[in-house]
């Protein structure tokens, strides 16, 4: 989030200094461009002191790639939308739907690019080529990384007696021996990111028994720590 402050700070300057683009779709761009750009730099500044917000980042990255590609500079303002798309993947915001949301975020992508057509139809019909590589590009890491990954994921509990199911499945996690508890606290872990301490303040109980059962769980599911069970959850759809 540092680097985020800096390049849009870099980005608002420019804006203040630099002629505006006038044949962008955006009213009294001289204004309105220098105007978001310092905003979304501030926004970050201070993300940096509040990282847990996860939905004002998203919009931040949301404004800036929309207002990148109206200004003319089309190849930064996709590879900024795939960055959100893959950073809402990874933080697990598609465990459900997710074709459905993707191609939703897409299509919206793809008519933002009609903005070009000031700029000339040779520039929008690059661009829906260019955004079609760095989908297929971005599917072809994410398929790869997953062949390599898949060795290290846990297929069964520690004593062999249940088998996983397949990724993609649903998951009940009682059925693994996890405890009420055990799930609202991987929850925590997972949706919202809790370290211990906060999760110990939010159920008013002890950090000893936040480790105690959160040891526990991972022992039931065949993970190791927080990271191996967050990459593991987010293969399922846990019900």
């Amino acid at each position: 989030m540092i680097f985020s402050f800096l390049l849009l700070s870099v980005a608002a300057f420019l804006s203040f200094v630099l002629p505006p683009e006038t044949r962008s779709i955006i009213p009294h761009t001289e204004t309105v461009i220098p105007c978001i750009n310092s905003l979304c730099a501030l926004l970050a500044l201070f993300f940096i002191f509040k990282p847990d917000y996860y939905k004002g980042q998203y919009a931040v990255i949301f404004l800036q790639s929309i207002t990148t590609i109206m200004t003319g500079y089309e190849t930064l303002g996709i590879f900024l939308y795939m960055s959100l798309i893959i950073l809402l993947l990874s933080d697990g915001q598609f465990k459900k739907n997710i074709y459905r949301k993707i191609a939703f975020l897409i299509s919206i992508w793809a008519l933002s690019i009609l903005s070009l057509i000031p700029f000339g139809w040779n520039r929008v019909l690059l661009s829906y080529f260019t955004l079609l590589f760095f989908i297929a590009f971005y599917n072809f890491i994410y398929i790869k990384l997953r062949y390599m990954l898949s060795p290290l994921l846990p297929k069964k509990k520690e004593d062999g007696s249940k088998l996983f199911p397949p990724p993609g499945s649903n998951l009940k996690l009682e059925d693994y021996g996890v405890s009420e508890r055990q799930k609202v606290f991987a929850m925590d872990c997972i949706n919202e990111n809790l370290s211990y301490k906060e999760i110990s303040q939010k159920h008013f109980v002890s950090i000893s028994t936040v480790k105690a059962e959160m040891a526990c769980l991972f022992k039931c599911l065949g993970v190791k720590n927080r990271e191996d069970l967050r990459f593991f959850l987010f293969q399922y759809n846990l019900v």
